[in-house]
């Protein structure tokens, strides 16, 4: 699902249900850590989880298949679906049916099945990213090697895509927008994830970290459904027109207020209800957002959406309703910034003042929208908008919006 990358995404994700199940009657014999009578836990930052942050849940062996320790984190928001999917993967797992790697990408990312072997969501290892350790896609590795100049995103923390995926639907929910499907960190382990050599011979393999977005079904890739119905959505009165803005504007205030940088044309989806008409976005893959400063480099990151008609017209007063009583309360700020901490400090990584950073342009980002809410703003006047960082003192708490100066170069690219 976030890793689809052509306008044929829902057609090669479907095609992958008629894939031969993965063979594992060659694997070895993989217990869990622990699992041995007075083995110890290994030390948390063998997973890449901050000690302080280790996950609680529980761990069990399938001696004669694999492993799957799945732990869904005590994060606010959680998701009761997200964690009946976890217990359908570790009975899948305990079956044989394994997780099966995308084809797409440039990262390790994984589709987990039930025992059915329908695909339940995308699992997306810390360290399988594009500037993981273990990444399987030699691309990145390239990238990496040759072209260190050109390493990752300078506003970005390298390798924290998966606690990007998991805080974006934290700020999809606080926000009440529900267009993220929903999405927890949790740990996994499979024969079939990329271990080092090591592991190959290994009785027992550890649980990987990662994020576990649940898929959805029904929907297909943004530019498919505007070429599908190009001529009812140039209708602004036509139903299907209404409906879709106000779902468009939901996708724009989540992309303007996490600062996604990777938002294309095939990472968010589209679904019409064929009995209701009821239109529905999916914005996933959003492991490149929160950034710990505005873009100031070569490359501006616009989002692509900005290109679409539906840009130009103005926010509703339904959403502005709806959003902005969330956003002009400081005890709601506190909520969300403290959710998002709770997320971000999971990762071994964690850096206090980067995440301090990162909530100042999140804030900065929130005040903007507010002020394109309350004037009936369009998206395209919103992204016009000086970018802002609000910072939280600690004595006198979220002080006044400060205008940014540095901006990219290239402000189209």
């Amino acid at each position: 699902q976030s890793t689809w990358g052509s306008n044929s995404s829902l057609q090669r994700c479907l095609s992958l249900f008629e894939a031969p199940m993965t063979s594992i009657n060659a694997s070895p014999r993989y217990v869990p850590y622990g699992a041995l009578d007075g083995e110890p836990e290994p030390a948390a930052a063998a997973a890449g989880v901050s000690p302080s942050r280790r996950l609680a849940g529980r761990a069990w062996s399938a001696p004669d298949h694999g492993y799957a320790r799945v732990d869904v984190t005590h994060v606010s928001p959680s998701s009761p679906a997200v964690e009946e999917a976890v217990r359908e993967v570790e009975t899948a797992v305990s079956v044989g049916i394994m997780p099966t790697r995308v084809s797409q990408g440039s990262s390790g990312s994984y589709f987990v099945r039930d025992r059915h072997n329908r695909i339940l969501g995308i699992f997306k290892p810390k360290d399988e990213e594009p500037y993981g350790d273990r990444n399987p896609k030699w691309v990145k590795y390239l990238h990496k090697t040759l072209f260190p100049c050109c390493f990752g995103r300078a506003c970005l923390v390298a390798n924290q895509g998966y606690i990007s995926e998991a805080a974006a639907y934290v700020v999809d929910q606080h926000c009440r927008l529900n267009i993220v499907p929903p999405t927890n960190l949790v740990e996994i382990a499979a024969p079939t994830f990329n271990y080092p050599p090591e592991f190959a011979t290994a009785i027992r393999i550890p649980p990987k970290l990662g994020s576990l977005q649940l898929f959805v079904s029904g929907y297909v890739d943004a530019l498919t459904f505007l070429r599908a119905h190009e001529v009812a959505l140039a209708d602004p009165a036509s139903p299907l027109r209404v409906a879709f803005q106000a779902q468009f504007e939901r996708l724009v205030v989540l992309d303007y207020i996490i600062r996604n940088t990777d938002r294309g044309t095939d990472n968010w989806l589209v679904r019409v209800d064929p009995e209701t008409g009821a239109v529905s976005i999916a914005a996933i893959d959003n492991g490149l957002a929160f950034p710990f400063k505005h873009p100031d480099g070569c490359r501006a990151y616009p989002f692509a959406w900005a290109k679409l008609p539906f840009a130009a017209v103005p926010f509703s007063s339904a959403l502005r309703e709806q959003i902005v009583p969330v956003l002009t309360r400081e005890a709601s700020w506190d909520m969300l910034v403290l959710a998002l901490r709770e997320v971000f400090e999971i990762d071994s990584g964690f850096d206090a003042e980067s995440f301090d950073d990162t909530a100042a342009v999140l804030r900065g980002q929130m005040a903007n929208v507010i002020v394109a809410l309350e004037g009936g703003l369009t998206p395209l006047e919103l992204l016009g908008m000086p970018p802002l960082t609000v910072t939280n003192d600690p004595t006198r708490g979220w002080l006044d919006p400060l205008p940014t100066t540095s901006r990219a170069c290239f402000a189209t690219w």
